[in-house]
């Protein structure tokens, strides 16, 4: 059985919280055991000064409902949105522990354009569909276990 780490101030319904991955200028990523699926699950936590902005709540749960039903292989799924116990609004997919694009290393030219192409292919899905990555950086590209490049939309 996965540990909670009980000094993190987050407590989210259905999930154990293990520990903060992860920190930006909106939000926090934290990794959690999914108690229902006994599965590990990354959740962003929109920090609370934004989720106190109703607007700017909206707008994210639009585009996470939007992103959700986007069913591309290089596109990373969200399996669930929410808010915390202090109102915060939230989302979960799926733990990716296997390196981001900062970490690449290009040891073939030709694997490196695949590779790239499949960026291409997630973002022009995305984009086909109305959703505009405003963020794109080697941070929201992860790779899965298989090494095939994942882009986090949100």
């Amino acid at each position: 059985m996965l540990k909670t780490v009980n000094n993190l101030d987050v407590k989210i319904s259905g999930l154990n919280i293990l520990s903060k991955i992860g920190e930006g200028g909106m939000s926090k990523v934290y990794l959690a055991e999914q108690i229902s699926l006994r599965r590990k699950v990354a959740v962003k936590v929109l920090r609370l000064e934004i989720s106190e902005n109703e607007l700017d709540v909206q707008r994210f749960k639009h585009e996470a409902k939007t992103i959700a039903h986007l069913d591309h292989p290089n596109i990373i799924d969200i399996y669930n949105i929410g808010q915390t116990s202090k109102g915060e609004v939230f989302y979960t997919m799926p733990y990716l522990n296997h390196g981001d694009f900062s970490n690449y290393i290009i040891e073939n030219e030709q694997e490196f354009i695949l590779l790239l192409q499949t960026i291409c292919d997630g973002l022009s899905f995305a984009h086909d569909r109305g959703v505009v990555h405003r963020d794109i950086k080697p941070e929201n590209l992860l790779f899965d276990e298989f090494g095939n490049v994942r882009i986090c939309l949100l």
